[in-house]
């Protein structure tokens, strides 16, 4: 009977560069090999369950532009989260619109959340021999320069992009921690 190779387990990610230090708009998290990663939260703008085939064909339009300012030797991640939701009631002024809130009150409704990551590509050797990526303040700056130039294009197209911050990246690491494997 063979015996598993047991490891311990570590966290992916070794701190955070502050965006307000240096007048951005957002954080940046680091991964173990010490390279950049900036997340964009955005709305994904083709609505639940539509079958509109102009809006799907409008946001892979947008999504290809993305990749194509990102340019290459960088990662894109799209991470699309589904999640139940319990609907509580709103209060309003409006007799009908408050029967309406009442009645689907504690009621579940499903969410999407989409978040964007975007980062550079890491050689695999590095991983083997346990070094760290090299960095370049040239290549950071582009990096996050690009990542500007994304959130105008999303902002432009309705996709209410959002730059993450630590507390942002720390929810959904947390996430990730949460889940059970069986």
């Amino acid at each position: 009977m063979a015996t598993a190779k047991k490891q311990a387990f570590e966290i992916p990610f070794i701190g955070y560069d502050y965006g307000k230090n240096v007048n951005w708009d957002f954080d940046v998290l680091f991964g173990q090999y010490g390279n950049p990663i900036i997340g964009i939260r955005i709305k994904n703008i083709v609505e639940q369950y539509s079958a509109d085939p102009d809006s799907y064909l409008n946001f892979h339009t947008v999504l290809n532009q993305v990749v194509s300012i990102i340019g290459e030797g960088r990662i894109v991640q799209k991470l699309d989260i589904f999640s139940k939701k319990k609907y509580t009631a709103e209060q309003s002024n409006q007799f009908l619109q408050q029967k309406y809130s009442e009645h689907c009150d504690g009621r579940l409704f499903k969410t999407i959340e989409t978040v964007l990551f975007f980062t550079d590509i890491i050689d695999d050797k590095l991983k083997k021999n346990n070094k760290h990526y090299n960095f370049s303040e040239k290549s950071y700056k582009e990096l996050r320069d690009k990542c500007q130039k994304v959130w105008m294009l999303l902002k432009q197209n309705d996709c209410e992009p959002q730059f993450l911050f630590e507390k942002d990246f720390e929810y959904y690491i947390s996430g990730v921690f949460k889940i059970k494997f069986v």
